[in-house]
């Protein structure tokens, strides 16, 4: 706040900020299983960089032995089991401009 003193009358000036609710979109994702290996299908709403993308699922005994960035927008998982099927998976991408949270139930 700002205080402006003239002669004998004192005026107090606010600060204004302008502020809006803009929600961010919710990015659409698929996630198709074939064997121990997953492949992961982004079609709108996020990129994924290498090294600045970070995938989990939702089960802590299913472990990811190998992932590799295709595209901007596609991923293939290499994993410790075949049972994929119906778990979910959850991916950050983490960059210097964005960050992006997503999931997807396995196909």
């Amino acid at each position: 706040m700002r205080i402006i003193h003239r002669s004998e009358q004192t005026i107090q000036m606010a600060q204004h900020y302008e502020t809006w609710d803009m929600p961010l979109p919710l990015l659409q994702a698929t996630a198709k299983s074939k064997g121990a290996s997953v492949a992961i299908t982004i079609q709108s709403d996020a990129d994924v960089e290498p090294g600045k993308v970070v995938f989990n699922f939702d089960d802590p005994s299913i472990v990811i032995i190998n992932s590799t960035i295709t595209s901007l927008r596609t991923a293939t998982l290499e994993t410790n089991t075949p049972k994929l099927s119906g778990k979910k998976i959850s991916f950050d991408v983490l960059t210097l401009f964005h960050q992006h949270y997503g999931e997807a139930m396995i196909d």
